[in-house]
């Protein structure tokens, strides 16, 4: 990234790693966010009904362990970078 930045006239490059818990709240909330807002959505917007419920029922199954009694729980990370021009 730096390297782009760079190459493209930018000065001062500052790249930060910033990480933060992504709280999803409940099990069935955090899967109703995920299908209706996260990737998932646009593939699954054709899928019939019985393909739309094995996906949140999987889903709801991969989430369970990320849920430590206050909701589900992922990590999350993310690249600030700041650059003068």
């Amino acid at each position: 990234m730096r390297t782009i930045l760079e190459g493209a006239g930018f000065r001062d490059v500052s790249i930060d790693a910033y990480e933060r818990a992504f709280e999803l709240g409940p099990v069935d909330t955090a899967v109703g966010f995920l299908l209706e807002l996260g990737p998932a959505s646009a593939l699954l917007r054709e899928a019939s009904r019985e393909v739309k419920e094995r996906v949140a029922r999987d889903l709801r199954e991969a989430l369970v362990p990320f849920d430590a009694g206050n909701g589900v729980e992922l990590g999350s990370a993310a690249w600030i970078a700041t650059a003068a021009a």
